[in-house]
């Protein structure tokens, strides 16, 4: 264990007692021979070490949660690498966004990742590691367009890992312009339990203003809830930039 690890342990247990807790900053200039408040009394003497204790600091717990990482534990700790559903693209409890103009392609691209994480198949040049189960939220075509459409791009016979939400009206129940939109896509993502959504289009499966903040995060809200069904659901969202947005990205 680190020494900001141990410290850490022992602040939270005497802290856990009842103790008014308070943390030494070790000077950065004292020589590496010297390992404690021992060693630092013969070197520099009382007063100088008194001093150095009475500026120590009180210990604030930070907020549940948030930490910050040195420097040396950061390099020093091994963390579990994120699982790839597509190698060096598209990872394991991921939320992504494929912004552009339209009628550049965006749905197409990923109507194909879509068939081929569904078959394990290779997208792009990259890796699939396994097969995934794939739901696509298809909220800008009828179930005729999309089944012609998916007929031309993939002809290789059945796939029970691939599903397509496609409303019968531009108000289909899986849209937060719906009372009960965000119900219905939980029930679908239980149902189903996917590994992967996809979301096409954003501005059709919000309740608002597009450009508002709070219809934003209201609908990010929505997609994270999914998680506590699927938790290492990924999900990719398909946004088409409008004029106005257009403009201010150029």
């Amino acid at each position: 264990m680190s020494v900001q690890a141990a410290r850490a342990e022992l602040t939270k247990e005497l802290s856990r007692r009842g103790g008014i807790i308070h943390w030494l900053r070790w000077p950065a200039n004292i020589p590496s021979s010297v390992n404690g408040l021992d060693d630092l009394l013969a070197l520099q003497g009382t007063d100088h070490v008194l001093q150095l204790i009475h500026g120590a600091q009180p210990y604030r717990e930070a907020s549940e949660g948030v930490r910050a990482w040195s420097y040396t534990e950061l390099i020093a700790t091994r963390f579990a690498q994120p699982v790839a559903v597509v190698e060096d693209f598209l990872y394991e409890g991921e939320t992504v966004a494929l912004v552009g103009k339209p009628k550049q392609g965006k749905s197409r691209l990923l109507q194909e990742l879509a068939i081929n994480v569904s078959r394990g198949q290779p997208f792009l040049g990259h890796c699939v590691p396994k097969k995934r189960r794939v739901l696509i939220l298809d909220l800008e075509n009828r179930p005729a367009g999309a089944r012609s459409r998916f007929l031309k791009m993939d002809g290789t016979g059945p796939n029970d890992d691939l599903f397509i939400y496609v409303p019968d009206t531009l108000m289909g129940a899986v849209s937060l312009a719906n009372p009960r939109g965000a119900k219905q896509l939980e029930l679908l993502v239980d149902d189903i339990r996917p590994d992967v959504l996809i979301v096409d289009n954003w501005r059709l499966f919000l309740a608002g203003d597009e450009n508002k903040t709070e219809v934003v995060l209201h609908a990010l809200k929505v997609l994270s809830t999914l998680r506590r069904i699927a938790p290492s659901l990924a999900i990719v969202i398909v946004h088409h930039l409008r004029k106005q947005q257009q403009g201010e990205n150029q």
